[in-house]
């Protein structure tokens, strides 16, 4: 394509001073098809639109009135009507049309007017991955925003199952000093199970919160996202003003950088009701109408029933935690909150363990193994062995050399164990050291020099000793023999 001043230069260089089309695509550094589209007479003058004639033309009256009478009329419904008038064209055809006659309507909202402490706004946004450990999990912001201060709370996650949602919730009510007596959702499954028009099922969770919080949830109309736009808006400000240029570092970060945030910026910004007031003492306006936050927490946990089949641990949120050995094959209850985990058995807790985020992680409590250790059957599975080399690297060697004289490795395993519980990591860590500096690999030798620093750290400080002041005394040496024959004995 070429402007109308290149095409005018073409046709005086060719019609006027009689260039070759050759010379013309040289001088004007053109394509000569070019040259030779602007030479043609027709491509030089547009062409007049052609009166094309559309099989609805015939129909033009009855589509006019049906639109008239009834605006929100479908393509579907209205072609039936066609067809018993004759119509034989296809539904295609009779949509474009339509775009075309269809009225335009534009509809007008009323500006929402709240009073303060009167209602609050709740939504999620999806913010993408981070990285965490070995685990590539999707991230979500939390946001609360009362509909009158416009101050906001907002907290990043990393699931959107319904006991961190009110767990959220919880966090927002003590960050704002009080609770909204509504709060406006959309229509996710945390809040709403099934809807029909206006009757609403309400997950049954929502509803024991809100009963003990005294707050009504109310969900908005099905596409309607402008009835909770205060919150919508508030998510690109925060994606505008907070995410932009940020590193996603770790979700501990995060949330300490954007409370900070709504400290320092969101709710020190100007009032979007009148600008010469902030949102911060609005917010101290609306503290008074909220409604009182009492001092007992309903602490909302994601639960999870399981079974340990055979191996001490059970599996929950892609890792392993290790349960007492002799709760295997009991069912128990996972009890999980943002930080810790408890395992039940029949209403009762029989360990804690700190929640991980991470992917195929076993998170272990040293007396599960210790009292496992006890079985003959522990250190078959090659994960207590891999275990005892990511702890003591050092003990490769000890394993080569036993594997090569044929030494049951199982047993070394669990001997091992029983070894590190009884000594202590610091002591076990030292005397394998001694061992493999020695030579010394087998488990015998491994436990003599756990004995010698055992006794060496019992003994008390030297105690000086006052010698007679005679020459043959204080002269007198003493020669140490070596003991090593006596590892061979």
């Amino acid at each position: 394509m070429i402007d109308a001043a290149t095409k005018q230069k073409i046709r005086h260089l060719y019609f006027a001073e009689h260039y070759t089309i050759y010379a013309i695509t040289k001088s004007l550094d053109v394509h000569h098809g070019t040259v030779k589209r602007a030479i043609n007479y027709e491509s030089f003058h547009p062409k007049r639109p052609r009166n094309n004639h559309s099989i609805l033309d015939t129909y033009s009256r009855h589509i006019d009135e049906n639109l008239g009478l009834y605006p929100k009329i479908t393509a579907t419904r209205l072609i039936q009507i066609l067809r018993d008038r004759g119509y034989s064209g296809s539904l295609s055809t009779l949509r474009n049309d339509l775009r075309k006659r269809r009225p335009r309507f534009s509809r007008a909202y009323n500006k929402m007017v709240v009073c303060p402490g009167e209602q609050g706004q709740v939504d999620w946004a999806h913010c993408g991955r981070l990285r965490v450990g070995g685990a590539d999990r999707k991230l979500y912001l939390f946001v609360m925003v009362l509909s009158y201060s416009r101050a906001v709370y907002a907290e990043f996650c990393l699931n959107l199952k319904t006991s961190t949602f009110l767990g959220c919730h919880e966090r927002a009510f003590e960050y704002f000093g009080g609770i909204p007596r509504i709060l406006l959702y959309d229509n996710l499954k945390s809040v709403v199970l099934a809807r029909r028009g206006k009757e609403v099922r309400f997950n049954p969770e929502i509803l024991e919160f809100s009963g003990f919080y005294h707050f009504e949830p109310r969900p908005c109309n099905v596409y309607s996202g402008n009835e909770k736009g205060r919150v919508e808006r508030t998510i690109r400000y925060i994606r505008d003003n907070f995410l932009a240029a940020r590193p996603m570092t770790d979700l501990k970060t995060l949330n300490e950088s954007i409370r900070v945030w709504c400290e320092r910026v969101a709710n020190r910004r100007p009032w979007p009701e009148d600008r010469q007031y902030f949102v911060k003492d609005m917010w101290q306006k609306e503290k008074k109408n909220l409604l009182r936050l009492s001092d007992r927490r309903l602490n909302p946990r994601e639960q999870q029933v399981t079974i340990a089949r055979k191996t001490p641990w059970v599996c929950f949120d892609l890792n392993f935690y290790s349960i007492p050995p002799e709760f295997v094959g009991k069912p128990l209850l996972i009890s999980a909150g943002d930080e810790k985990l408890e395992i039940l058995s029949e209403g009762k807790t029989i360990t804690e363990h700190l929640r991980s985020y991470d992917r195929n992680r076993f998170v272990e409590f040293k007396e599960h193994r210790r009292s496992l250790s006890q079985h003959s059957s522990f250190g078959r599975s090659s994960f207590f062995k891999e275990s005892l080399l990511k702890d003591f690297p050092v003990l490769a060697p000890v394993f080569e050399q036993q594997f090569r004289l044929g030494y049951d490795i199982p047993t070394l395993v669990r001997k091992l164990y029983q070894a590190r519980y009884g000594a202590g990591d610091s002591v076990f860590a030292a005397a394998i050291k001694m061992a493999v500096d020695a030579e010394r690999y087998s488990f015998d030798s491994i436990r003599h020099f756990i004995s010698q620093l055992e006794t060496a750290s019992q003994l008390g400080p030297a105690v000086p000793v006052a010698l007679p002041d005679r020459p043959a005394v204080k002269n007198l040496e003493i020669k140490t023999r070596s003991l090593d024959s006596y590892d061979h004995i």
